[in-house]
């Protein structure tokens, strides 16, 4: 799936197949399973589900429905909001939901999307999602179509594993580093797009982020002089600016 940006930036996000949903699904439910399972033990274990505190046996019961009810309807929800549109399963078989532009999910769009969930369940185990992922171009559930997600491959191999070293914190390129650079080439529009990115990139989930230098640098790249050829696509747009700021 190819995204224009408002900068005029194509994006490319692969989108995720039902094979891999399915898996993180099943992982997903393995670890409610396993949930609910030691929660059942526990309290048979502790005398709870038979006696109740103090022979409020219905109290427990009530309170034991409810945590069902947040394990299994809410699991999703919580995740996908607290790890920006991903579970642990979805995690661990590297696949991301965002919005159908390729910017992260809205809390909103993540709450639409679990509510539809329940349709999508139906008659059994997801069966009218799959249905509907099936029938779709862009392997959309349900819920995916009424919240304007998607979900998409986090992409992988040692490009991707290079470019994440410094994801999590501020680059940070002193002048020594640029001063044998000639950006004269670099037009006033051009160092527009590379603040604009700079000032959004820590607001965009790591594979969009990564995408979006990558086009930047790319496209930046033969335009410069004296750019070392390994640079991290992020050093060469810090750079952009760093140099013009200086030269100006």
């Amino acid at each position: 799936m190819t995204i224009v940006t408002p900068e005029g930036v194509r994006l490319e996000l692969a989108i995720a197949g039902i094979g891999s949903r399915l898996a993180a699904r099943l992982l997903d439910s393995l670890i409610q399973g396993a949930f609910i399972l030691a929660l059942i033990l526990t309290l048979g274990a502790t005398g709870v589900m038979t006696n109740g505190f103090g022979g409020s046996g219905g109290v427990v019961v009530a309170i034991v429905i409810l945590i069902l009810f947040f394990t299994l309807f809410l699991y999703d929800l919580v995740f996908e909001i607290a790890m920006n549109g991903q579970t642990p399963g979805k995690r661990a078989t590297g696949i991301r939901v965002v919005d159908a532009s390729g910017a992260p999910a809205a809390p909103l769009a993540l709450v639409t999307r679990n509510i539809v969930r329940i349709v999508d369940f139906l008659p059994v185990y997801y069966a009218a999602g799959l249905i509907t992922m099936l029938a779709t171009q862009r392997t959309q559930r349900l819920g995916d179509l009424a919240a304007h997600t998607i979900v998409v491959r986090e992409r992988t191999g040692d490009q991707h594993n290079h470019a994440l070293h410094a994801f999590g914190t501020q680059l940070s390129v002193p002048p020594s580093a640029i001063a044998a650079w000639d950006v004269s080439a670099v037009t006033p529009d051009e160092v527009q797009l590379c603040r604009q990115f700079l000032m959004r990139r820590f607001t965009v989930p790591p594979h969009v982020r990564y995408e979006l230098s990558l086009d930047i640098a790319q496209r930046l790249a033969r335009k410069i002089t004296g750019l070392p050829p390994t640079s991290h696509p992020e050093f060469v747009i810090e750079g952009i600016v760093l140099a013009k700021d200086l030269r100006a």
